[in-house]
């Protein structure tokens, strides 16, 4: 079975565990069920990978904290996009490249539009995924991918994470 219709509903199903300040708290086994059930597929794609997503999926659910929800999913998320990607045809992946490199560009136009009008007490920013160290993470992979032209923008979105890491990842 194929990854990408299970990452698309994964996608889709997501705003629907914030619907208004943790208000999804009944549905939470379904939620963490889920995400337990791609960790078990994630698993029979790539032992290696499965074992780290039941780990942090367990994990998430051991702590709940207000974010454990939030970063179990973009974790599996990942890794089944990892595996995914891993299964996909030659032919495809110079339009993943594309993708994930643009991605990563409008990542960096929506940081320099927080930059521009920031919030009070604002003193980084996140683009859209909300946590400055996990957009640098993600800035430094979809850089190291990107033509050289590009790749001041990426390393001017990654200072405007703060992400010391994220650089040195990048460099």
């Amino acid at each position: 079975m194929r990854g990408w219709p299970i990452l698309a509903a994964l996608l889709v199903a997501l705003p629907l565990w914030r619907i208004r300040d943790l208000a999804a708290q009944p549905a939470a086994p379904l939620f963490w069920g889920i995400l337990a059930i791609l960790a078990v597929w994630i698993g029979s794609e790539d032992r290696w990978l499965g074992v780290f997503a039941g780990y942090v999926v367990l994990r998430g659910i051991l702590t709940r904290t207000p974010l454990s929800f939030e970063t179990s999913f973009a974790v599996v998320a990942g890794l089944l996009l990892v595996v995914t990607a891993q299964r996909t045809p030659d032919r495809f992946r110079p339009w993943l490249t594309a993708i994930l490199v643009a991605s990563g560009a409008l990542q960096v136009s929506f940081q320099v539009w927080q930059w521009w009008n920031p919030a009070p007490d604002q003193w980084w920013f996140a683009g859209s995924i909300g946590n400055p160290n996990y957009l640098g993470a993600f800035l430094a992979i979809s850089g190291a991918l990107a033509p050289i032209l590009l790749l001041p923008v990426f390393a001017g979105g990654i200072l405007l994470t703060k992400s010391v890491t994220a650089a040195v990842a990048l460099a």
